[in-house]
């Protein structure tokens, strides 16, 4: 779980979560460090020295990431508090969720309005803060771009998202045109969804007349 993008925490942190049916299956900490354990080797007739003071972890994995080099602890700090900011602050998990379902699907109707398509059709029980929506951009023969500009296209949108608009929009080529995907939080609002259907609206525009040739 990446918390520093949905949890509100304000240092990057995130929590590493491993079955225990899987959890054979990670062999090394990232970087490599004293915990790690070789496969054995035919001939070998030692252990690999391990500089740190003896473990009573048994499992394997645990015992990789009980430390593995310098670590800033300050993040992990931020877990506690950030709970209690959603909790006190923003109501409670339910009035996030229900914000953020509510939002999503506003959002996803005005930007239909807004360019003139449709929404990816995603079933009830499958929604969650996202609003997909086709851009009115297409690919191929007849359509605003060739599809070997497809790569440029999507390049020259990324940056300018960016460079120009100070915001960015993700975006996916499927099926001949390319779709934007908003993803909502807390901290969001219409405004900020209609802005961004502002900017879909003019790139594509840009888009139609070349101007990612130039770029």
């Amino acid at each position: 779980m990446e918390m520093g993008r949905w949890l509100f925490v304000p240092r990057s942190v995130a929590a590493f979560y491993v079955p225990k049916r899987n959890q054979h299956l990670i062999r090394s900490t990232l970087p490599t460090s004293h915990g790690f354990v070789p496969r054995p080797k035919e001939g070998a007739k030692k252990a690999i020295y391990d500089p740190m003071p003896p473990s009573g972890e048994t499992n394997a994995m645990v015992k990789q990431f009980e430390y593995f080099g310098t670590i800033d602890n300050a993040p992990y700090l931020c877990i506690l508090p950030a709970l209690k900011f959603r909790d006190e602050v923003c109501g409670g998990e339910d009035n996030i969720r229900a914000y953020c379902m509510s939002l999503a699907a506003r959002a996803e109707t005005r930007l239909v309005e807004m360019l003139g398509t449709q929404a990816l059709e995603v079933p009830h029980e499958k929604r969650c803060f996202f609003a997909n929506v086709k851009l009115p951009l297409i690919a191929g023969d007849g359509g605003d771009v060739k599809v070997k500009d497809v790569g440029k296209v999507t390049d020259f949108m990324d940056t300018e998202f960016v460079e120009t608009y100070r915001t960015y929009i993700y975006t996916l080529f499927y099926d001949g045109a390319w779709w934007a995907r908003l993803s909502i939080t807390i901290y969001v609002d219409m405004a900020d969804c209609e802005y961004g259907g502002k900017v879909l609206k003019e790139l594509c525009e840009r888009v139609k007349k070349g101007e990612y040739l130039k770029h």
